[in-house]
């Protein structure tokens, strides 16, 4: 770390070719922030005028490209701080002891002042602080604590003071650490850490460099097995191969976030992992899967995984055989997949069928939802999601919302089916893109269409089912015009929109640009969270409106 707190990899340690005095010795960092330097790692010989490169800047996960133009720097040995060891003082000096005399607020009073609406300063008041420093007392109450970016280097040997028994007992009772952030690069540093604190079960090394886990460690194992949460966010590593070293030696892992490694070799040379059989929690957000079948789908051994995270992988589909036997995800009750690559909405039936348990899913920018609004969003997913889902991106699903989204999804797809001529065609179409359409028709078959038309057939009753009318009410709640009686309307389900925003420029006098239009059902007039007609191009049926519901319109 130089001195305004950039850090950096030392990369080359000696003389450089355009120094004036070649016998002075430099060191060669590539920075963490590429726009921090100076160089790309090479100079212009003072001597033959020609480019000498001294290193290489590495990009992330070591794999090493060209250079960027400022990514690297020369400087003096004394310009860089190379961290502290993780002592006792450095301890205590982020946790101050209860009987220190200096207080943030003596008498419960901070030295700053609220201004008033009358134009008053008043006090204010900061209480607790005594009682907060008992709760963070360093070897008596303190279990769990924060060192986050404080230049830890490594750690500290118990016996490089032997005769100080009190500073040992200090880590003893701490059973969780956070080391995020600092300058750790040596997983032999990191055994001295765990040996440091004897009852330590939980431990964050995210924004490490650690890269790869040398064999040496393994000399030792009883430090690892202890540790049950383990974060290693953003530490550099550039293979599974790490993580299946890990998991060997660590037997007791409940918790492990990986997110931010380059895992692309996993499943290059394993169809199948034996790991983390006792892992319930798995976060490998941005570590560059990109294939369900071959990487993700090695994970459903894990017998107890309960929650998955992959946001920010270019998954672009499952690529799995309905046909084929379900094993595994059986426990798996939490899915994230938020920035994937899957193209197409067909790719949730076949989630639903692999993960039949799942209650929370979170699922947002994928290529899938670009086009779309987010009401739409959300009811495509709630209808293609079995029903023992019961959050979507952390919104509950009522029992409502699902039949109005199940209702709304048949419409869509009867809409699409009515452009369709070959019965073969329409079977092939609802086989490959919307393989729950029949059983929806069968559950809100009475709902959706007339009684002669709801036979036997899959496709019978989707004329009806499009080019029924509804009697609905649409109500102006725009300023201008809230004081207007409100429209009375038989209408298509067809209308689209964009028609239903003419109808009410001219019955309200606002400008279809400035209208924000919402339908309310009637079964649930009380609801303060109506569904946007946010689609010009949609028919008021496509968004689920049925007969007898309101129309809400707002001026934006």
């Amino acid at each position: 770390m130089d001195s305004d707190g950039f850090l950096a990899t030392v990369m080359y340690v000696g003389p450089v070719a355009s120094a004036k005095n070649q016998e002075e010795t430099y060191v060669g960092v590539a920075w963490d922030d590429t726009t921090r330097g100076k160089n790309d790692g090479s100079v212009i010989c003072r001597k033959t005028n020609e480019i000498v490169r001294h290193f290489c800047c590495p990009r992330k996960n070591d794999i090493t490209v060209t250079s960027t133009a400022t990514g690297a720097s020369f400087l003096r040995p004394h310009k860089i701080h190379l961290g502290h060891t993780l002592s006792p003082s450095l301890l205590l000096t982020k946790y101050v002891p209860p009987d220190d005399p200096e207080l943030i607020a003596p008498n419960n009073i901070l030295p700053h002042v609220a201004s008033t609406s009358s134009g008053r300063d008043k006090p204010i008041e900061f209480l607790g602080e005594i009682k907060i420093r008992k709760q963070q007392e360093v070897g008596r109450n303190l279990e769990f604590c924060s060192l986050r970016c404080l230049c830890i280097r490594k750690g500290w040997r118990r016996s490089d003071d032997e005769n100080n028994e009190v500073e040992r007992e200090m880590f003893d009772k701490i059973k969780g650490v956070d080391l995020a952030g600092n300058l750790l690069c040596s997983w032999e540093e990191i055994k001295v850490i765990l040996y440091q604190f004897p009852n330590l079960t939980s431990l964050s090394l995210a924004s490490n460099r650690l890269k790869f886990l040398p064999p040496s460690i393994f000399t030792t194992k009883a430090e690892f097995a202890r540790v049950s949460t383990l974060n290693l966010n953003d530490c550099d590593i550039n293979s599974f191969k790490t993580i299946l070293l890990l998991d060997s030696i660590m037997p007791n892992l409940v918790e492990l976030s990986i997110a931010k490694n380059d895992f692309s070799d996993l499943g290059s040379n394993t169809t199948k992992l034996d790991i983390l059989k006792g892992v319930t929690f798995l976060d490998l957000s941005d570590c560059c899967l990109s294939s369900w079948k071959s990487q993700v789908e090695l994970f459903s051994t894990c017998a107890k995984l309960q929650t998955l995270i992959l946001d920010n992988n270019p998954i672009s589909s499952f690529d799995y055989d309905v046909n084929a036997e379900l094993k595994g995800f059986q426990r798996l009750e939490a899915l994230q997949m938020a920035n994937s690559s899957l193209p197409s909405f067909s790719q949730i039936d076949t989630l639903s069928l692999r993960i039949p348990n799942l209650l929370h899913l979170r699922f947002r920018n994928a290529p899938c939802t670009s086009q779309l609004g987010k009401s739409e969003i959300r009811a495509v997913l709630i209808a293609r999601m079995n029903s023992s889902l019961k959050y979507l991106n952390n919104s509950p699903i009522t029992n409502k919302e699902r039949i109005e989204s199940e209702r709304r999804y048949l419409r869509n797809v009867a809409q699409e089916l009515l452009l369709m001529e070959n019965e073969e065609t329409k079977e092939q179409f609802l086989m490959d893109q919307h393989p729950k359409f029949n059983a929806l028709m069968e559950i809100h078959r009475e709902v959706m269409t007339s009684s002669n038309a709801a036979n036997s057939g899959n496709m019978t009753g989707v004329g009806s089912l499009i080019n029924e009318t509804m009697n609905l009410t649409i109500i102006s709640m725009a300023p201008s015009s809230c004081h207007l009686e409100p429209l009375h309307k038989r209408l298509p389900s067809s209308l689209k929109i964009e028609r239903l925003k003419g109808m009410c420029c001219k019955a309200f006098d606002i400008e279809m640009e400035k209208q924000l239009l919402h339908f309310r059902s009637a079964d649930d007039k009380n609801n303060p969270f109506p569904t946007e007609l946010d689609d010009d191009e949609h028919t008021i049926g496509y968004y689920g409106v049925k007969d007898g519901d309101e129309i809400i319109m707002n001026e934006t």
